[in-house]
Formats: structure tokens, C-alpha cells, sequence
């Protein structure tokens, strides 16, 4: 990145601000490729966005952000107006366009010598001041351009001693990676406008539409009215749309297939994605290439305007059997192929040897969950992310440096997560990777959804959730032998800090919602579901899962009892142990659903307790002898499926018990 430290307003920069020039007045997530920094500018009027006339959705959608993010932040209404009718009293005036369409903006462009980049998604920013006008121009190489323009110029803007404030600067920036993706299994994800406006602000450029993990399946009914809104949207924010359809499928189902295709090209996708992934190569996965890109040329949809994801086996390798045979098929060694291995050098190479001509792309997996939620019910709270949480953990070195290897990323996974720290996690790093720092993302990430005065709060209230989660065990299973218990304790010597650690994190919870309401950029509906309220419960859950008295705690001792009785033929003494613990079991199971005080997985559980301590010696031998059965089938099928059990223990009458064998 070249940052330039030089005149604007007042004069050359001090000896003390040169000395400071590492640190750069605005820390810009993600980072910029052309920085040239003022002085920061008292907005003492009202502003005004100023659009062309020949504007465009995308446009009009960075306008409409823009303005929205003010009024929450700043609590300022600024009207978006043309270049003839801005109004008088307005102070700040904010154009945003393209030179081309837009001749006001072409003009101060020319006068203030901005160069816009010519790469994809480029965009040229610039703020100044002029006698008792400020002027903001950003610049875009498209539509998408001035969507992310806008995003940068929202972070030049502050507060100081209540009155707003911008940093002067002018900025050019383009993204280093070409494809910034945000699929997502549920195409409905899409129907809610403020998860476009996330996408948009964590600078992606491509969605595709899915019903389910592996894409629609050929010949599905399309709900056209839905999926016709949405690839509206995506289009108005300038977004490309790839179509995603199961193609790891019999021969014969090929026709449905191209159907399929066909249908959400009348709908108005622009992409197409074939998608082998778990299905399998399917049959004559080169014959279903073919005739996807045969479509894609009919509608003038090629090169990374297709995407494949190659089957298991295939997708986190590049040099095999099915990558080469598709590979031979013209036109797809310009087509975006999705692998899961981190993207590295040695995989460009391997992507070069089998005829790929762009680089390979990057399915990440991610995240993957150290731990669940506390409150393990829908409305969930998962502390921010780190993208090595997810397959093959990259570092932050291959992070740095996989801008120089990928061509398209994406995550996979997550739609349990806030959307507000995932999607432009992985969208700020994709934007510029060699700038990424984990810390600023998420201080940036904190900053949007509860205000930049709250984050060294929401930062502290993360790494102590974390922490704490981390005392407890969790189960994602219920059987007849053992019951899905509530976060527990791994060890009740933790009850005492762990509930006084909770308590603090409760007193930062309060302090957030009471502040985040006037200093989000979020709807407040939103934050208060996806964020606070969600905060909340997972605190009140685990003071709940601290205090609980869980008969786990003592049950495994008194269970041995039990079953040594029975083995020895002693059902009355089985029946003495068992009464004496059963008013204790009650007691503890209703004081668990107390302390939940909602349904959830707590009723079940308490519901095989009370079965439990009701059991008597007699109830517990047919347990036995039901579980000794299935243990039974469960080693003969291990036989008959996997290995041979006498040949694995053929040798249990002969162990080695030589010196120096073990």
C-alpha cells in the first residue's frame, strides 16, 4: 500500500505528525490501496448526497446506505437530490456515480485531478474543504464501486464534542481478490433487505441461490415470485447472481438439469454453477459440462461467470482423475473452481499443470464452532470469529498471502452465526489480504453493531464468553442411556468464579443495550434480536447451567452401585439404593427446569430423570439387558461390515509380555 502523508488545508504535515505517520488518523477496515490523508473538517450544516440523473440502481442503493447509516449514526437526514437541485443550506455535499454517467461528477473529478482505478470494483475517493462547503466525491469503476465507496467514506466521518466531523483524504482502492462471495443454503436468506445491506458492506460481489447444501436438484419447482424478488435486489446492488443446480446425477436426469439452468436464466441469473460437491461425479460429469457451458454461451455467460464444486475426493485436491477430465472441456479453464485445501502456491501450480488458466478459488468451511451456544435454542449468541476456525485452520501468514493465490472465495457454513461478523469477516480480509489484521476486523465488525465508544466492551464480552464457554461440556445427543444435558460444568471446583464472571459479563450486557441504541448502524429491531437480547439469554443461561444442580454430578458412583448389585443377583439391595436417591434425583431434575424456566432441551431431560429415579431393580436389569443386545449387533455387524473380530483378537491368549514389548 503506498501512503502518502502531504498537504491538504492547512499546510505541510509537523514534525511530531510525520513522526506519526505509521498510525494513520483512520484506522480504514478493510485497508485501502492508495491513501493520501488531511486534516479532519467540522461539518457545521447539513449534507446532501447528490446522484446523477442517469443513475442507476446500484447507485441509488449506495445513496439510500449511505444516508441510512448517517441518520443512525449521526442522527442526521441528509436528502439524496440531483446536481441542479442540492439544497442551498447544505453543507456537506456527498456525490457518488460513475465519471461516465454522471457530468457534475466527471467535472470535479477533472478539477481535483481524481483518477479512477480501472480494475473491477475500483472506486476514487475524495474530501475536501472550500470556504464554508465541504465536498465528498466518490467515484466508482461500477456501480459496485460506489456501493464500496460510500463504505469508506462513512468511516471518514465522527464526532467531536457532539458536532460531526470528516477526514479530508483522497483514496483510490480496488480489491485483490476478483471474487468475494455470500452463498447460503436457504435462498430465502435473501428475502430481507438488511441482509443485503451487510453483503454490500462487507464488500461482496456474488451470491448464488441454493435450496439446501447441494444447490436445487434438477427439475425442482422454482418459487418464481421469491427468487424473482431476490435476483431483483441482487441486481440493483450490482451483485452477480450464479444459479446453483445438483449435477452430480444420473445421465438421464441431464435434461432436468439444463431445465433447471434454463428456468433461473428467464428469472434473470447471470451465472451458473454446477455443483458435484457429497452428491458425487454423477454420470458423465464432461457430457453435463458441455452442455452447461453450450447454455452459458447461448446467453453470454462464460469464463468466472462459471462456477463447478468437484466432488468429495476432488474438492480438496487439484490434480485428479475427474478435475482433469472436466478440465479438458473447453471453457473450463476460465471457470471458477471451488477447492477447500488453503490456497497456497503449490496448488497453483497443480491448477496450471491440469490447463486451469486463472487461479484456483477457495471453498472455506467455516466456521467451525469450538463450542455451541450456552443457549443452545434458536436466537443463539456465537462470540466474533476467527477465520482459521474453519477446515485446515490457516494462519495468519497464509491469510496475508493468499490474495497472490485465489481468484474467488467463499464461506460455507455459519447461518447459526450474527451475520454481522461473519460475512464481512471473511469480506474485508477477501477485499485486501495482505492488509488483514483479525483485531481491526472485529473492532470494525464491534463499531457497526454497537457503536465505535462500545467496543473495547463488546471485545472484552466476547474473550470472556469464550473463556467461560469453555468450562462447560456440551451434548448434541438423547438416548434411553444417557439424557441431552444442558451446558454442565466440567467441573463444579469453577461454580464459584465462573458465576461471578458471568455476573460481570451480565453488568457488560446492560452497558451495551444501553448505549448501542443511539450509535449502531444496524435496524434497531435487529440489533436488539440478533445481538442484545441475544447477549443476554446466553448470560442468563449460564448463570442458569452454573447453579444447576445436575444429578451428573454424583450419579456415576451411585450407578455403579446399583448395577454391581444387580450383577451380583441382589435386586433388593438394587431397590434400597435406588429408593434412597430418588426424592434427591426429583428434587434436583425440578430445580434444573426452574432455573431454565423455558422448554427447550430441559423437558426431555428432566422427563428421563423422573424415569430413572421412578425405575426399580427390575427395570434396570431389562436396561441391561436391552443395552447388552445392541451391543451385541453392534460388534457382529462391525464383523460382518468392517473387520473380522477373531482376526483382530486373535491374539488375546498370546500377549506380549516379553521384556522391553510392553
Amino acid at each position: 500500500m503506498r501512503v502518502f502523508c502531504s498537504i491538504v488545508l492547512t499546510g505541510w504535515l509537523t514534525a511530531g505528525a510525520l513522526a506519526a505517520a505509521d498510525a494513520p488518523p483512520v484506522n480504514l477496515v478493510p485497508g485501502v490501496s492508495e491513501v493520501h490523508w488531511g486534516e479532519s473538517i467540522v461539518v457545521a450544516g447539513g449534507g446532501a448526497i447528490v446522484l446523477s440523473e442517469q443513475a442507476g440502481p446500484p447507485e441509488r442503493s449506495a445513496a439510500r446506505l449511505l444516508s441510512l447509516y448517517v441518520q443512525r449514526r449521526f442522527g442526521q437526514q441528509w436528502p439524496t437530490r440531483t446536481a441542479k437541485d442540492v439544497p442551498a443550506d447544505a453543507r456537506l455535499r456527498v456525490y457518488l456515480g460513475q465519471r461516465r454517467t454522471f457530468p457534475e461528477l466527471d467535472r470535479l473529478c477533472k478539477e481535483q485531478q481524481i483518477s479512477v482505478p480501472e480494475q473491477e470494483d475500483g472506486y476514487a475517493l475524495k474530501v475536501w474543504g472550500d470556504g464554508e462547503t465541504i465536498t465528498a466525491v466518490v467515484a466508482g469503476m461500477n456501480g459496485r464501486g460506489v456501493i464500496y465507496g460510500q463504505d469508506t467514506l462513512f468511516q471518514l466521518f465522527g464526532k467531536q464534542s457532539d458536532k460531526l466531523t470528516v477526514r479530508a483524504a483522497s483514496i483510490r482502492d480496488w480489491p485483490t481478490i476478483p471474487l468475494r462471495g455470500r452463498p447460503h443454503p436457504h435462498y430465502q436468506y435473501f428475502l430481507k433487505s438488511e441482509n443485503f445491506d451487510c453483503i454490500m458492506t462487507s464488500r461482496i460481489n456474488f451470491i448464488d441461490l441454493r435450496d439446501g447444501i447441494y444447490a436445487f436438484e434438477p427439475g425442482a419447482k422454482l418459487d418464481r415470485e421469491a427468487l424473482g424478488r431476490i435476483i431483483r435486489d441482487a441486481r440493483d446492488h450490482g451483485l452477480r447472481i450464479y444459479a446453483a443446480v445438483n449435477c452430480g446425477i444420473p445421465t438421464e436426469q441431464q435434461d432436468a438439469a439444463i431445465a433447471t439452468f434454463k428456468e433461473f436464466l428467464d428469472l434473470g441469473a447471470d451465472a451458473l454453477w454446477a455443483s458435484f460437491d457429497d452428491r458425487g461425479a454423477g454420470g458423465a460429469p464432461g457430457e453435463m459440462m458441455r452442455r452447461i457451458l453450450a447454455l452459458g454461451r447461448d446467453h453470454n455467460i462464460a469464463g468466472d461467470a462459471i462456477a463447478v464444486t468437484p466432488p468429495k475426493g476432488d474438492y480438496q485436491t487439484v490434480k485428479t482423475r475427474f478435475n482433469r477430465e472436466v478440465m479438458a472441456v473447453p471453457g473450463m479453464e476460465q471457470a471458477v473452481w471451488y477447492f477447500t485445501s488453503v490456497p497456497c502456491a503449490e496448488d497453483v501450480a497443480d491448477g496450471e499443470e491440469i490447463g486451469l488458466r486463472i487461479r484456483p478459488s477457495w471453498w472455506h468451511n467455516w466456521p467451525r464452532l469450538p463450542h455451541p451456544s450456552l443457549h443452545s435454542d434458536s436466537g443463539s449468541y456465537v462470540p466474533f470469529l476467527n477465520l482459521s476456525d474453519g477446515w485446515n485452520r490457516p494462519n495468519d501468514r497464509e491469510l496475508r498471502e493468499m490474495g497472490r493465490y485465489v481468484h474467488a472465495v467463499m464461506p460455507w457454513d455459519g447461518w447459526q452465526t450474527q451475520q454481522h461478523y461473519l460475512v464481512p469477516s471473511i469480506g474485508w480480509w477477501s477485499w485486501r489480504p495482505e492488509q488483514y489484521d483479525f483485531q481491526s476486523v472485529r473492532r470494525r465488525a464491534y463499531d457497526m453493531v454497537f457503536g465505535p465508544a462500545q467496543v473495547e466492551t463488546a471485545a472484552a464480552f466476547d474473550d470472556a464468553l469464550s473463556e467461560i464457554q469453555d468450562r462447560f461440556q456440551f451434548w448434541s445427543t438423547h438416548t434411553d442411556y444417557a439424557p441431552q444435558c444442558p451446558p454442565r460444568l466440567r467441573s463444579l471446583d469453577d461454580r464459584g468464579r465462573t458465576q461471578a464472571d458471568l455476573q460481570e459479563l451480565q453488568a457488560k450486557a446492560t452497558a451495551l443495550r444501553q448505549a448501542a441504541v443511539s450509535a449502531s448502524v444496524l435496524d434497531r429491531d435487529l440489533l436488539a434480536r440478533e445481538y442484545l437480547d441475544a447477549m443476554a439469554r446466553e448470560v442468563r443461561t449460564g448463570l442458569a447451567a452454573t447453579q444447576a444442580p445436575y444429578p451428573e454430578y454424583w450419579w456415576q458412583e451411585h450407578q455403579d452401585a446399583v448395577m454391581n448389585a444387580i450383577y451380583d443377583g441382589d435386586r433388593a439391595r438394587a431397590d434400597q439404593l435406588i429408593a434412597a436417591v430418588r426424592e434427591r434425583v426429583l428434587k434436583e431434575v425440578s430445580q434444573v427446569e426452574e432455573l431454565f424456566g423455558t422448554p427447550g432441551i430441559t423437558r426431555q431431560y428432566a422427563e428421563w430423570w423422573r424415569n430413572r429415579a421412578n425405575a426399580n431393580a427390575s427395570d434396570w436389569q431389562k436396561l441391561l439387558a436391552r443395552r447388552q443386545g445392541e451391543l451385541r449387533e453392534r460388534i457382529a455387524e462391525y464383523d460382518r461390515t468392517v473387520a473380522p473380530i477373531k482376526e483382530m483378537l486373535s491374539n488375546m491368549d498370546d500377549p506380549p509380555i516379553q521384556v522391553g514389548t510392553g
